[in-house]
């Protein structure tokens, strides 16, 4: 299984003499706008240092730095997840076939690559791969927030993927024409759920 590098429980707020508590989300996008200004772009993972910033330094492909409202950060109650809060930084990413790069599309398997590497865990590029990452969970009722939920089409190896956030929810990149958001699982029940971390 993939290893997590763990975030120092110290944490220094902007303008203060020594550390506080951890920060909360406002609190990292705060920093990171004040020390970058408001048109960068960065995910989570390289705001607070848990991922190298983007090739050609911090400001290579800005897109503006997007901070997401309070109702789409409590989306399914999954808050604590470090790779669902890296996940919902790309809400409104459009799709693009073979995408793995925020600044032209994701598709689904990219997506979730990239969410989970921004928080330091390595997942395979295709979800076919991405399916057998992990250990098995056995029922969408077991599932939790972060989880890995797939869907096989008309073969057996799954063709579409997708980050459980709970409550019935997940967010996913999901077809051309649409964008990375919060979508309903779908009806039929997942082929198989994975949890990485």
């Amino acid at each position: 299984m993939p290893t997590v590098q763990p975030v120092s429980p110290e944490w220094t707020a902007p303008g203060s003499a020594g550390p506080a508590a951890a920060p909360g989300f406002d609190d990292v996008l705060s920093h990171a706008q004040a020390r970058l200004g408001p048109e960068t772009r960065l995910t989570l993972g390289q705001m607070v240092g848990l991922a190298p910033p983007p090739a050609g330094g911090a400001l290579a492909g800005a897109q503006g730095l997007q901070a997401l409202s309070p109702a789409d950060r409590s989306l399914g109650g999954a808050d604590g997840h470090p790779a669902v809060q890296a996940a919902k930084a790309y809400l409104g990413v459009p799709y693009l076939w073979g995408g793995t790069d925020p600044s032209t599309g994701f598709d689904c398997s990219g997506f979730v690559q990239r969410a989970f590497a921004d928080v330091g865990v390595s997942l395979p590029r295709v979800s076919a791969d991405q399916a057998r990452a992990g250990e098995a969970v056995g029922s969408l009722a077991e599932a939790r927030a972060g989880d890995l939920v797939y869907w096989s089409g008309g073969g057996s190896r799954p063709n579409h993927i997708g980050i459980y956030l709970g409550g019935g929810q997940m967010l996913h990149a999901p077809r051309r024409g649409d964008v990375v958001k919060v979508d309903d699982v779908r009806s039929t029940p997942p082929t198989a759920i994975r949890r990485v971390m």
